[in-house]
């Protein structure tokens, strides 16, 4: 998931931010996909039960609000110049 989303998203041309949201739907739903299929594998392999996995995406979201909750007003400024979707897809790499 791109943490910067918002800020591409909105900097971009509209036909950029239909290709942005093809691109992320076809990726959630390629991994949600892989998921569903193989994911009872995978953590009977590692021995990892699922309240430890609702557990640890719990804290995950809390952490995420809490960063929310806690950024600087400098941080969600957002640019007005429009860029292109390589501009976009450089702001979504790690």
């Amino acid at each position: 998931m791109c943490s910067h989303f918002l800020r591409a998203h909105q900097a971009v041309s509209a036909v950029a931010q239909r290709i942005l949201a093809r691109k992320i739907a076809g990726y959630s739903f390629a991994i949600l996909a892989a998921s569903l299929l193989v994911g009872t594998m995978i953590l009977n392999f590692f021995g990892v039960s699922l309240p430890v996995i609702q557990i640890a995406g719990g804290m995950v979201v809390a952490a995420t609000g809490w960063n929310l909750l806690n950024q600087s007003d400098q941080d969600s400024s957002v640019s007005n110049a429009a860029g292109t979707l390589e501009d976009a897809l450089v702001l979504c790499k790690p």
